[in-house]
């Protein structure tokens, strides 16, 4: 399964507010994926801001890893 950071996967939803998510990491036998919404984007926020915290809460509880076997 090849997997490019910033692509969609359109068959899992964030949690919290049912998103689409999007590769945001891929190593070797796993991927890692995050919320896709506005409300997720962290880094948007001025740092230390209640927003920013917020949306950091939603990014990191929208996580999903997924781990590959072999065939």
């Amino acid at each position: 399964m090849e997997m490019n950071i910033g692509e969609m996967h359109p068959h899992e939803k964030c949690i919290i507010c049912g998103s689409e998510l999007y590769v945001t990491d891929h190593g070797n036998h796993e991927i890692t994926y995050h919320c896709s919404s506005d409300a997720a984007r962290f880094w948007d926020y001025d740092r230390g801001t209640i927003e920013q915290a917020k949306a950091k809460e939603h990014w990191d509880k929208s996580r999903l890893e997924v781990y590959l076997t072999a065939k």
